[in-house]
């Protein structure tokens, strides 16, 4: 995604598991309002464990349908407060069908099908998330020092 020079990328490192992301929700969405057109905001999944890469797939089809700033509140409180951790595909379609997801849709949302568990593992791993870090920092240090 290519980010205008006038405006500032966000992102969020989220992994639906946890309960710290789901407090922290409604402090962002208030933030996130505050900010206008400043900031593009992108949320990019996590997975410190095999069993989550289904939820880190939900968020990415999610945001292929354009849902996931809308639902994710929700999707929080569907794993913390009512222990359903929507760790399968089956799971996911029945829980956004019932918030007015079309269930075919989410189906055949491409990351349901073209992101196996091997890429997923490479894109959540820890060591790929520090390489994203390190790149930031690096990043943000270059427009300082540009700016000097």
């Amino acid at each position: 995604m290519q980010v205008p020079a006038s405006k500032v990328e966000v992102i969020e490192f989220i992994w639906y598991s946890c309960l710290h992301f789901g407090k922290f929700e409604s402090n962002l969405k208030q933030w996130k309002g505050k900010q206008g057109k400043t900031i593009v905001f992108r949320r990019v999944p996590v997975a410190f464990s095999d069993q989550f890469i289904p939820q880190s797939k939900m968020l990415l089809a999610l945001d292929m349908l354009g849902l996931s700033s809308k639902l994710t509140p929700a999707i929080f409180e569907e794993i913390h407060l009512r222990r359903n951790r929507l760790l399968n595909i089956g799971e996911q379609a029945d829980f956004l069908a019932k918030k007015g997801v079309d269930k075919k849709k989410y189906l055949d949302a491409p990351t349901m099908h073209f992101l196996s568990p091997s890429n997923c593992k490479a894109y959540n791993s820890l060591a790929s998330i520090v390489k994203v870090l390190e790149y930031l920092v690096r990043q943000a240090v270059a427009k300082k020092d540009a700016a000097c």
